[in-house]
């Protein structure tokens, strides 16, 4: 998440924390129904499930933005563009470099021909080296997964 998001998520949280806390200090609970304690609690409910849903929107977000396609010259990623490639020893190599640069703006290039594009490269993990993802053949749409650089290098050869 957006550490905006988390600002605004924990200022939330903590204003409902200070309001219940008067809430009992001034006495309040003797005299109201308890209606307003429920309501307090039905506001934790939503921060929390806007966390998780923002959390999962960003997580879909990201992971989509970390997708290339591949085709015999050249690479495509909706952040970075269009890259091209000198050999194809060098292609997860420069897959990879192209993953580490991105910063995950909500800017996009636009894609060219589509149909240039032999496999398309779905990042879902990228630490240090551990690389996990699928590739989508392009021309049977069989996807198959791939666990290290290796595996990747064997399915888009």
């Amino acid at each position: 998440m957006k550490i905006g998001n988390w600002i605004f998520y924990s200022l939330a949280a903590i204003v409902s924390v200070l309001l219940l806390a008067a809430w009992y200090l001034l006495g309040l609970n003797h005299v109201d129904e308890p209606l307003d304690l429920v309501v307090s609690i039905i506001w934790w409910v939503v921060i929390a499930l806007g966390i998780v849903i923002i959390f999962q929107v960003e997580k879909r977000r990201k992971e989509r933005i970390r997708t290339v396609y591949v085709a015999d010259d050249l690479l495509f990623n909706s952040e970075k563009g269009t890259v091209s490639y000198e050999e194809q020893a060098s292609l997860s190599g420069e897959i990879k470099r192209v993953l580490n640069s991105l910063d995950y703006s909500f800017e996009r290039h636009e894609m060219p021909n589509s149909q240039a594009f032999s496999f398309k490269v779905r990042t879902s993990r990228l630490n240090g080296q551990e690389w996990e993802g699928d590739v989508v053949d392009s021309a049977t749409r069989q996807t198959r997964p791939f666990a290290n650089r290796e595996e990747l290098m064997r399915i888009i050869g």
